[in-house]
């Protein structure tokens, strides 16, 4: 993850994170499908070590969010996004840790990544139609 964002982060224009934010989401899920396999722990380690330079995407989605919210509004509203983000990264492995339970922790990685893939064809589907709309 520190890799991700020091690249992203240091390496490329404002521009080029917010291009990169839906490439970035697929390439955290993509990584774990191949977890549904029974791989070594290096496999392992080296898919989850990639997934994890994903979360390089929150860089391109912030100043979208910047740019969005009104000056006066600003500290609220990054408040309320850290404590959604905060929230979910909580909730997330509560949920996966009863899903494991039943179908053990590899199928649970791979769903994860699919949950991943499709949030991120979402977001980029939309993020281009908002850009197309006239107006």
């Amino acid at each position: 993850m520190f890799l991700g964002d020091l690249i992203v982060g240091r390496f490329c224009t404002p521009a080029t994170r917010e291009r990169l934010v839906i490439p970035l989401l697929l390439l955290m899920g993509l990584p774990l499908l191949p977890l549904v396999a029974h791989l070594p722990l290096a496999v392992t380690a080296g898919l989850l070590g990639l997934a994890s330079a994903g979360f390089a995407y929150q860089l391109g989605r912030q100043q979208a969010f910047l740019h969005a919210v009104p000056h006066q509004a600003k500290g609220l509203a990054f408040g309320l996004n850290s404590t959604g983000i905060m929230t979910g990264q909580g909730l997330g492995p509560i949920a996966a840790g009863a899903v494991a339970s039943s179908l053990n922790a590899g199928p649970t990685m791979a769903l994860a990544g699919v949950a991943i893939i499709a949030a991120g064809l979402l977001l980029g589907s939309t993020s281009t139609r908002r850009r197309r709309r006239p107006g």
